[in-house]
C-alpha cells in the first residue's frame, strides 16, 4: 500500500434518490470546494444558491435533506418564513463533487480523525458492515443501511453526519 492509494477527505452519507436511505460514504478532499454562492435561512433552513438565482427566493418548502442532525419532531416544528422573510447565512458545508465521493464496503480501511485535532486518531480499522433490509433501521431520523460492527450506531452516524476528517484506503 503506497500513499497514493490513501485518500484524504472527510466522512458523509449519501441519501440521493436510488439509495432508499443513508449509505455511509468519504468524500476525497480533491473533490471539495469553499461554498461561496450556497445560503441557508437561520429560522426555516431553506436553501439559496447566489450563483444560480440573483434574487432572494420568495418562498421554498423546508427540505428534510436541508438538516443534518434533527430528530423528526423537531422537524415538524420548524418555522416556514412569509416571503422576504428569510434571515440567510452562508452555509458552512463545502461542496462535494460525485468524482470524489467513495461509498465504504467491507475491506476497505478507515482512519476518523477528532475535527478539533487532526492529528488525534478516534477510529480505525476495516470496515465490516452488518447489512440491514431496506426500511427497517435508522440513526437521527434517516434510515440505513448497515451499522459498523463493533461500534455504537449512534456514535457511528455521528462521524459521518458531522463530516468528521478521515482517510480511507479502499479495498
Amino acid at each position: 500500500m503506497g500513499l497514493e492509494d490513501r485518500l484524504e477527505g472527510v466522512l458523509t452519507i449519501d441519501d440521493d434518490t436510488g439509495t432508499e436511505g443513508v449509505v455511509w460514504a468519504f468524500m476525497n478532499s480533491k473533490f471539495i470546494t469553499e461554498n461561496k454562492t450556497l445560503y441557508v435561512c437561520k429560522k426555516c433552513y431553506c436553501l439559496w444558491n447566489k450563483e444560480k438565482e440573483p434574487d432572494c427566493p420568495n418562498f421554498k418548502p423546508l427540505r428534510k435533506e436541508n438538516i443534518m442532525i434533527l430528530l423528526n419532531e423537531e422537524l415538524a416544528n420548524l418555522p416556514v418564513c412569509p416571503p422576504n422573510e428569510h434571515e440567510f447565512e452562508l452555509n458552512p458545508k463545502n461542496l462535494h463533487s460525485y468524482e470524489g465521493l467513495h461509498i465504504l464496503g467491507n475491506g476497505d480501511h478507515l482512519t476518523i480523525y477528532d475535527p478539533n485535532n487532526r492529528n488525534k486518531v478516534i477510529w480505525s480499522g476495516e470496515i465490516n458492515l452488518q447489512q440491514y433490509d431496506l426500511f427497517t433501521e435508522a440513526a437521527f431520523g434517516y434510515w440505513i443501511h448497515a451499522d459498523q460492527i463493533g461500534i455504537e450506531r449512534e456514535t457511528w452516524a455521528e462521524y459521518f453526519f458531522k463530516e468528521y476528517p478521515a482517510r480511507l484506503v479502499k479495498k
